[in-house]
Order: C-alpha cells, then sequence, then structure tokens
C-alpha cells in the first residue's frame, strides 16, 4: 500500500469515526479527544490530516453533499419516471442536501433541470425554474429550522409538515396531495438525537 493510499485510508477512517460520534452525542458534545480515541490515532496522527474538529466537519459535509448529489443525479437519470415521480423520489435526499453548506451551488443545477421536465410535462407550472432551484434549498432549511424544536413533539410535527407539504404544492402549482414529503421527513426528525 503506498504511503498516499494509506493517508487516504486513515482519513477515511477519522472521518467515519467522528460521523458516528457526531451522530450519536452531537458535534457540539463530542470532543476531539473522543474521536481521537475512537480512531486509536494520536493527536499529532489526527493534525495531520485535520486542523481541527471544524474542518473534520466541513470533509464530512463534502463526503455527504457528494454522496446525495449522486443519489439525486441517479434519479434525474431514471427514464422511466415523469418529473412529479422524481421530485417526491428526491425529497429526503434532498432535504439533507440542503442542510449541508454551499449545497446551493451544487444541487440547484439538478433542481432546475428537474423542474424544466416538470413544467414540459405540465406538472409543474414555474414561470422561473432557475430561481425555484435556489428558493427549494433555501425551503428545507427554513422548515429545518422551525421544525427542529418540535422533532419531539409527534403530533405537532406532523402537522407542520403536512403544512410545508401544502405550500411546496401551492408554489409548484400542482394538485394538492401530488407532493409527498410529510412521512419521509417525519421519519426522518423523528429518528434525530438530542
Amino acid at each position: 500500500m503506498t504511503k498516499t493510499s494509506k493517508g487516504n485510508e486513515t482519513k477515511t477512517d477519522i472521518i467515519e469515526e467522528a460521523l458516528e460520534l457526531f451522530e450519536k452525542n452531537g458535534f457540539a458534545q463530542t470532543s476531539l479527544n473522543q474521536i481521537i480515541k475512537a480512531t486509536g490515532l494520536s493527536k499529532g496522527g489526527f493534525y495531520h490530516h485535520f486542523s481541527s474538529k471544524e474542518e473534520l466537519l466541513e470533509a464530512i459535509a463534502k463526503e455527504q453533499s457528494s454522496h446525495h448529489i449522486e443519489n439525486i443525479e441517479k434519479i434525474l437519470k431514471h427514464p422511466r419516471l415523469n418529473a412529479l415521480k422524481k421530485f417526491n423520489k428526491i425529497i429526503p435526499t434532498l432535504h439533507r442536501a440542503a442542510l449541508i453548506k454551499n449545497s446551493k451551488t451544487f444541487v440547484s443545477p439538478l433542481i432546475q433541470e428537474l423542474i424544466e421536465q416538470g413544467n414540459s410535462e405540465n406538472h409543474f407550472f414555474i414561470t422561473s425554474p432557475e430561481y425555484f432551484s435556489e428558493f427549494i434549498i433555501d425551503f428545507f432549511k427554513s422548515i429545518d429550522r422551525a421544525l427542529t424544536p418540535f422533532k419531539n413533539e409527534k403530533r405537532t410535527l406532523k402537522k407542520r409538515l403536512r403544512f410545508y407539504q401544502e405550500i411546496l404544492e401551492n408554489t409548484l402549482n400542482t394538485k394538492s396531495g401530488s407532493i409527498r414529503f410529510t412521512r419521509p421527513l417525519y421519519k426522518w426528525y423523528l429518528s434525530l438525537k438530542d
């Protein structure tokens, strides 16, 4: 194994261990010492790959972003799905991708293409797919801020998700019940740890 591939493997191990700790404890509650202990590295070994916990978080975000974009692209390339079905299939991934820093740069062009397809199929009636593709990222970020405090209140969470679904359907000028994100996002919020 070359020195470069061993270094990349170590970096990947750090990312995987840190991600597991962040998901279990939260970013702020996870110390650098916990990450170092979980990886079995020395402090110097960690600092060889990352200058800080924040830089590590940025690397995780880039990796997650790339994974989400690949998933979205795979669905969008599906030849037998119309734009509405594609939109419904990408909602959970789109939601997670929207929460990653700078995701708008990578995700918006994909959404714009999808909205243009939906317009041509008469599923959506959006006059500016470009602006909508930016709006949807901000929309998911804002609903995340609005919903996170209610993740332990099932009834309120579900009501709010239905309301946001209705807003999205109205924005897309599509019929009621055609956008389905209440169930997948409800499950995701319930799975969040405190």
